[in-house]
């Protein structure tokens, strides 16, 4: 499955030699399913948690996730749901008060 798969490749981004370009193919491959059914939030979720660890963040890129990580909530299917809260499991941010910021 390609959202699996694009988490895998932006979590073992940073710990590798040329992990940048690999996290580009991440985030690439996350934006692809940004449209997908059931897709929509955990995509959204991912995005925001990798392009706020990038060198150089892109703000506005950051506030735009942000804003439709809010938007995809209130319309997120029950799967969609499953798989943002499975991220968050994986990538540490299971205590309630990250949990929250997201």
């Amino acid at each position: 499955m390609n959202w699996w798969r694009a988490i895998a490749i932006g979590f073992g981004a940073g710990k590798r030699p040329g992990g940048k370009g690999r996290l580009s193919e991440s985030l690439r491959e996350l934006n692809s399913l940004r449209s997908k059914r059931d897709f929509e939030l955990p995509s959204v979720v991912a995005l925001l948690f990798f392009h706020e660890r990038t060198e150089y963040a892109d703000r506005n890129e950051i506030n735009d996730l942000e804003n439709d990580a809010m938007i995809q909530d209130k319309l997120a299917s029950h799967l969609s749901l499953v798989l943002a809260a499975q991220f968050q499991l994986c990538a540490g941010l299971h205590d309630s008060e990250q949990a929250e910021k997201r």
